[in-house]
């Protein structure tokens, strides 16, 4: 299984303009996600494939799209989701001592909520929880996202207080990039 991730302009933009984050969930926890991957100048879509994950269980596709503003020197993300009807009835959110939201990615994204801890599965197996702004780190300058994607980077996976390292996680460089 893995995830694709594409991110689409009405015309050919300049390149590091957009961007696409792959990120593919097994039963709820981020198993496989990608750096975000930019495109080269004139393409009008950017795609972003995980490695694959052969481990049995419910998966999801996910990622994130990035669009760069002019006016304000940035990119605007939007979160992407793609998942099977679902009957949404309540979901609870929980916080650890220092008020930080954790808990699945699927879950609370539907809701308008990004938790600060995203459940996750580290490199040896071992669940736990990668810090949002490490796993969605965006670029801050045209340059730095042309560069950014070329690099596997190893972060943090934490226990549910944020503070306790238990392992680690590995954000790839995707394992197919389409420019059109």
């Amino acid at each position: 299984m893995w995830a694709n991730a594409t991110t689409k302009a009405s015309k050919g933009v300049a390149a590091g303009r957009m961007g696409s984050l792959a990120r593919l969930y097994l039963n709820g926890s981020v198993v496989k996600s990608t750096n975000a991957v930019y495109n080269g100048s004139g393409a009008q879509s950017i795609i972003a494939s995980t490695p694959t994950n052969s481990t049995r269980g419910n998966y999801y596709a996910g990622g994130i799209s990035y669009i760069y503003n002019p006016a304000t020197g940035r990119y605007r993300t939007n979160s992407l989701l793609n998942s099977p009807a679902q009957t949404l009835s309540e979901v609870d959110v929980v916080r650890n001592e220092n008020g930080e939201i954790y808990g699945s990615e699927c879950d609370l994204l539907p809701c308008g909520i990004q938790p600060d801890l995203i459940s996750a599965i580290g490199v040896d197996g071992t669940e736990g929880y990668v810090r949002d702004e490490d796993i969605n780190y965006a670029p801050q300058t045209l340059e730095e996202a042309l560069t950014y994607t070329s690099i596997n980077r190893e972060i943090p996976l934490y226990e549910e207080d944020g503070e306790t390292v238990i392992g680690s996680f590995l954000v790839e460089t995707p394992s197919e990039t389409s420019v059109e």
